[in-house]
């Protein structure tokens, strides 16, 4: 293949390289986002199970 051939096969390509990349980091924006509300939801837990522990003890 000439030089010239691999650049315009290369700017074809372009826009679904863009795509994929604009799909993964949604991806993992929303992958990040659910494990933040999971340890949320976890803290929480801990936290009212900690509270109550001391409620007992004191």
């Amino acid at each position: 293949m000439k030089k010239e051939d691999i650049s315009k096969a290369a700017r074809a390509l372009l826009p679904l390289i863009f795509i994929l990349i604009l799909t993964a980091v949604l991806n993992m924006t929303t992958f990040a986002i659910g494990v933040m509300e999971r340890l949320v939801k976890e803290s929480y837990k801990i936290g009212y199970m900690f509270g109550s522990l001391l409620e007992v003890i004191i």
